[in-house]
């Protein structure tokens, strides 16, 4: 019995001597999980997401990771609705030990990710929503906004009305939060500059067929018009209204999310002539985004657009924060990143201690036809972070 005790020991030790290192390596590495929507409207923006998660990931890796641990990619996919991602998020979290997670967040997700982050014990990076309340009441300890709040968006539509053609405008805008505010906050800013707007309309996500929204725009009182539609709903929006020739009314039509790189090739002549508000183009003049543009290049075969660039931008902070840190633990992770300037494709960039945001510039944009025959833009102004970044809101206390 005692020789059989003796292998069965030593049998054991064996294992154990085979397993530890494995055991060591997994938790030597730092898991990002990232929500994706692979199905409905947004899933336009999914392919550019993912690439510009791996390629970060793997620059961070092929440098050595993060003080010598490398940087693990789990992905959750989901059909793009708040609980959905919710549960996502913390399968993440739960099952594959992710304390940070990234992704596509539009805002209804974005508001309820960040409300459950504290509890689920993860720290959520966005670069992907637009409303003004995550960086004010609801704004949360556990949150990072890499993305452009609407009021960034704001200043830079506020420097196109006050040059505007236009004195009265239709609005039409997706019936999600990022677009009730969108709507919103452009009328004010119209009342501001002496011009009016109809009440607007609001699309419901998956919408087919537009006559029902375009018909009464068609008939309207309006000279102007303000469209805050994405994803495949921008484009089905875009071609059926060339359809109509409702552009063809305006004097000028503005886009908010609406005529972007994901969705330009296939709303073609469609948005021709639309003022579109960037966040990132390929131009900007940075070592880093130069950089970043060229590795996605020979990676992925084409230019990334902006959400790439966010998507990029948000691994960039987290990188950061891990290597000040030395932790995934949230409280030291969002301490060793609020007020720190982190590279990224705008250069050394500020992520404000008072709301999490980053500090970031804003381009406002025609959309031409290119010689080539394909859909471009011409840069018509570019607004600096400090022209365009609004004040943090004093409604946002950070619990």
């Amino acid at each position: 019995m005692s020789m059989k005790r003796n292998l069965v020991a030593a049998a054991l030790t064996v294992l154990a001597l085979a397993m530890g290192p494995t055991v060591s390596l997994a938790q030597e590495k730092f898991t990002i999980g990232a929500v994706l929507i692979d199905s409905g409207p947004m899933a336009a923006y999914y392919e550019r997401s993912n690439n510009a998660l791996k390629l970060a990931v793997d620059q961070i890796n092929a440098d050595g990771g993060i003080n010598g641990r490398p940087l693990e990619l789990k992905i959750a996919t989901h059909a793009g609705t708040p609980e959905a991602a919710v549960s996502a998020a913390v399968r993440l979290r739960q099952h594959d030990g992710a304390r940070i997670i990234t992704g596509m967040t539009g805002s209804a997700l974005a508001i309820a990710l960040a409300a459950r982050a504290k509890v689920a014990d993860y720290v959520l990076f966005d670069p992907f929503s637009q409303t003004d309340i995550l960086n004010g009441k609801n704004c949360h300890r556990n949150y990072f906004r890499v993305s452009t709040p609407d009021a960034l968006i704001n200043n830079g539509l506020e420097a196109v009305v006050a040059t505007s053609p236009a004195s009265r405008f239709d609005i039409i805008a997706s019936d999600h939060p990022a677009g009730h505010d969108s709507a919103a906050n452009f009328a004010v800013l119209l009342e501001r500059h002496g011009k009016t707007s109809n009440p607007p309309i609001f699309v419901p996500a998956g919408t087919a067929d537009m006559g029902s929204f375009i018909i009464p725009m068609k008939s309207s009182d309006a000279d102007g018009a303000l469209v805050a539609i994405f994803g495949t709903d921008a484009i089905n929006f875009a071609v059926q209204q060339k359809g109509f020739g409702l552009f063809d009314k305006y004097k000028q039509v503005i886009g908010n999310g609406f005529a972007t790189p994901a969705t330009l090739a296939s709303q073609g002549e469609g948005v021709k002539g639309v003022i579109q508000l960037l966040g990132w183009t390929p131009e900007i003049d940075t070592p880093e985004n130069k950089a970043f543009v060229q590795a996605y290049r020979d990676a992925f075969g084409g230019d990334p657009d902006y959400v790439a660039a966010d998507q990029y931008n948000a691994i960039q902070l987290i990188a950061a924060g891990l290597r000040a840190a030395g932790t995934d633990e949230a409280g030291p992770l969002v301490a060793a990143l609020e007020g720190k300037s982190v590279a990224t494709t705008f250069g050394p960039t500020e992520v404000r201690a008072q709301d999490h945001q980053l500090v970031r510039p804003l381009t406002v944009n025609e959309v031409i036809r290119n010689d080539d025959g394909s859909m471009g833009y011409r840069l018509e102004r570019s607004l600096t972070a400090e022209e365009a970044m609004p004040a943090p809101s004093p409604d946002c206390a950070l619990k």
